[in-house]
């Protein structure tokens, strides 16, 4: 493998070499021929000065005898001989004149050419320096490539020791694994057959309290004859008892509609966005721009406590399956976990890039939340540690979410108005199902009614919608010609007995719907500012407004 990296990466060196060499070899061979050029030039110009100067010579011994004759023939004018001689020694200087015009011509072009073939010497010269520079640098860049091939190479060589290493580790901490789980499912069977003993046991206990709850019983039926025959015997006297005026509770409840203000109370500085009961019903929470969650008794109105911690405004709240945790989410990016017996932070998690829009805590395992932001992801919390431990993304702002009849599938709904059916076990694949324009506008929240076959959605297209949780078909809508939602969050809610829906509306007034026939019964009023959530509690309707307060209607 290094060898044939090695090979791989001299021959690319070689050809990139070739490449950056090959217009110098052009240079060189320009700069030869032009050399040769002007030495050729350089020794022809060398002729034609020796030339020059035997001309010249041969030019001052013309001269010398043109002076001489014409001596003599101002001696003997009258000789022809002379005269002839004159005429012929003028005619010979008049072409050396012109042979020493002609050279001198051609000395004039020599020099021309030689100072041509000198500037382009130095032009050849000037770019066989740059040359031999680059050549210089491209010698230093493949040395310096060559050192880099050694280092990669040294690194590659450790990078496999390493991970020789790492693979044995691996192979050790597998054996490890292996066996911890081995002893690990011995444990569980151990717990198992433990627990099994203890179900014996309970079931004999069991059985044990349920005869004595059969005697008891027993003992009851025997009073209440004797009762029955004391009222008989009084009946026999003219007395007589009307068993329908004392209905029973249930029967009340579940044809009540409040009507009536039990309490108000202002229970945060600004908005509150969430409000939320303990499964026993007694606590309610709210949060709000104030950065708190406060904690209200629910029969009272009084605020025994706040928990605070959280660095923004608070959008929405879960309590845990046992009443001990409080979940918290915002503005900050971040989720809180309290624990409501002291009121100390657990954990605050992170990882979320931005706000936090909505969470719930899982029904099955208490120890397992989701959140969703406006970052597109839903995440996935294990709240005994306080970290991520699945993140799901979305192609839709995600604005309210909960889990489903499991702890496996979770259910969101979007600011395009779709909600989506989620597996967690798919580690972050896309959704089971879905279905786009469930509401014109975005979806403000989403509940799993107590069927859990059922979910309940509300939009900022002012309808409340019952979905089925597997095939996301529409089964009931609620909405009125005065209704309209008020915030980006507002969450509808249903009755303990499932009778009637409740939603705040955005003129302060809170509307509740029948669930049987989806018509509107009734309009409470005594808000004087935007509704933004409600929550039915055993002690009646808890609604909240933008200006803090909460009302409680029985």
């Amino acid at each position: 493998m290094e060898d044939e990296l090695k090979r791989e990466v001299l021959e690319k060196l070689r050809r990139r070499n070739q490449q950056e060499v090959l217009p110098f070899v052009e240079v060189f061979a320009s700069n030869r021929k032009e050399r040769k050029r002007s030495e050729t030039l350089l020794r022809e110009v060398q002729k034609l000065r020796n030339k020059t100067a035997e001309l010249g010579v041969k030019n001052d011994g013309l001269m010398s005898a043109l002076t001489k004759a014409q001596e003599e023939n101002a001696k003997a004018k009258t000789s022809k001989e002379n005269s002839a001689k004159v005429s012929r020694l003028q005619g010979e200087l008049a072409e050396a004149h012109k042979k020493n015009v002609e050279v001198m011509e051609m000395a004039s072009t020599a020099n021309r050419d030689k100072e041509q073939a000198k500037t382009e010497l130095e032009t050849t010269v000037t770019e066989l320096k740059n040359a031999k520079v680059a050549l210089k640098n491209l010698r230093e860049s493949c040395a310096n490539l060559e050192s880099e091939l050694k280092t990669a190479l040294k690194a590659a060589e450790i990078a496999g020791e390493e991970a020789e290493a790492r693979k044995e580790d691996k192979i050790s901490a597998i054996a490890r694994v292996e066996k911890l789980e081995k002893e690990n499912q011995q444990l569980v069977e151990r717990v198992m057959e433990m627990k099994m003993k203890e179900a014996e046991k309970m079931n004999e206990i069991n059985e044990l309290y349920e005869d004595l709850q059969r005697q008891k019983k027993a003992s009851e039926l025997k009073s209440i004859a004797n009762e029955m025959n004391a009222t008989a015997s009084a009946s026999m006297r003219g007395l007589s008892l009307d068993s329908s005026s004392s209905p029973g509770f249930g029967d009340s409840f579940v044809g009540s509609i409040p009507s009536r203000q039990q309490f108000r109370s202002q229970t945060h500085e600004g908005a509150t966005h969430r409000v939320s009961c303990v499964r026993s019903g007694e606590i309610l929470g709210t949060c709000g721009d104030d950065k708190r969650v406060a904690l209200v008794n629910a029969n009272s109105g009084h605020v025994s406590s706040y928990l605070e911690g959280a660095l923004g405004s608070l959008l929405d709240l879960s309590f845990s399956p046992d009443d001990n945790f409080c979940l918290a989410c915002g503005t900050d990016k971040a989720i809180q976990l309290w624990e409501l017996s002291s009121g100390r932070v657990r954990h605050r998690m992170t990882g979320h890039a931005q706000k936090v829009v909505g969470l719930d805590f899982c029904r099955v395992n208490k120890q397992r939340a989701i959140s969703c932001s406006h970052d597109r992801t839903i995440r996935e919390w294990d709240l005994h540690k306080g970290i991520c431990v699945n993140s799901t993304p979305c192609a839709s702002n995600v604005n309210t979410v909960v889990y489903g009849d499991t702890s496996q599938f979770v259910m969101s709904g979007h600011l395009d108005g779709g909600v989506r059916i989620w597996d967690l076990r798919t580690g972050g694949g896309p959704p089971t199902n879905g279905r786009k324009g469930v509401h014109e506008q975005q979806v403000t929240s989403i509940q799993l009614l107590p069927n859990e076959r059922e979910i309940l959605t509300c939009g900022r297209d002012n309808v409340i919608r019952i979905l089925d949780c597997r095939t996301l078909e529409v089964s009931a809508e609620f909405s009125d010609p005065n209704f309209r939602v008020g915030t980006n969050w507002t969450n509808p809610c249903f009755s303990p007995n499932q009778s009637h829906i409740a939603c705040g509306g955005a003129d302060g007034a809170v509307f509740i719907w029948s669930a049987i026939d989806h018509k509107l019964r009734t309009t409470l009023r005594a808000h004087d500012a935007v509704v933004a959530t409600t929550t039915w509690s055993a002690y009646g309707l808890a609604s909240c407004d933008k200006n803090g307060r909460c009302i409680l209607w029985s």
